[in-house]
């Protein structure tokens, strides 16, 4: 006789975990429509009377109205006129908020990691003379003008002297501009440098020194501005120099 045959009971099929994690997937996506529909209907339900209240606001300072609403200037302030977020109605005795006083104060009160930066050493001048809105637009700007203003011509304004044009510009980098070097509010270091010394200042960018450069320990190329003296521009030498 053959060798007899040895059959293997087979083992019942597991059960699939799938039909429960697709049903709860329907139900926990029914649940977050159903928050969110209800924020949305707050949400509508909020806007004509936030609208309206912009608008009243809007008849007597209908630029301001149009700079905010062409900007992305304190869109995340969350829920409420925006104008009332800053500015008292006229009605409202014992608040200073319709005029430059307290703009900074106010500021301040949602810009708290801004606020730090002006008690370090070497700081912009807060005071009567200089406020926030002395470089930021309180009610916003269009955004394509918005980068240009905030990195270059709100600090040409006080600092003329630096705004060329050179026939050789020190442009640093296209996206930051001045704050390629220099820190908006406050720094520990002089000049509001982002680097405490030139030579980590000037690396940060120029990576690549030529073999000119020796960095040893001593070396009298350890400052780059013993030599490149004009940083910001230049109209006779295409290194920076004097």
């Amino acid at each position: 006789m053959g060798p007899r045959l040895q059959f293997q009971p087979v083992p019942p099929p597991r059960s699939s975990p799938f039909p429960f994690l697709a049903a709860l997937a329907v139900l926990s996506g029914a649940l977050l429509l159903a928050i969110a529909c209800q924020a949305g209907e707050a949400g509508f339900a909020a806007e004509p009377a936030i609208r309206a209240d912009d608008d009243a606001c809007g008849q007597c300072h209908a630029e301001e109205l149009d700079a905010w609403r062409s900007s992305r200037e304190h869109r995340s302030t969350g829920a409420g006129s925006p104008c009332l977020l800053c500015h008292a109605t006229h009605e409202t005795e014992g608040e200073e908020r319709l005029g430059p006083a307290g703009v900074s104060t106010r500021c301040e009160e949602c810009h708290r990691d801004v606020e730090a930066e002006f008690v370090l050493p070497f700081r912009h001048p807060l005071d009567g003379e200089m406020s926030c809105t002395s470089c930021h637009p309180p009610h916003g700007l269009a955004p394509r003008r918005e980068p240009d203003h905030l990195r270059r011509e709100t600090c040409l304004e006080c600092h003329r002297e630096l705004a060329g044009p050179f026939l050789f510009e020190h442009d640093g980098s296209r996206e930051r501009l001045c704050l390629s070097c220099h820190e908006a509010h406050g720094s520990p270091n002089r000049r509001l440098l982002t680097f405490a010394d030139s030579r980590t200042l000037c690396t940060a960018c120029h990576a690549n020194l030529e073999d000119l450069h020796i960095q040893n320990p001593g070396s009298i190329f350890q400052d780059c501005l013993l030599c490149h003296t004009e940083v910001h521009g230049s109209d006779w030498d295409r290194e920076l120099f004097t």
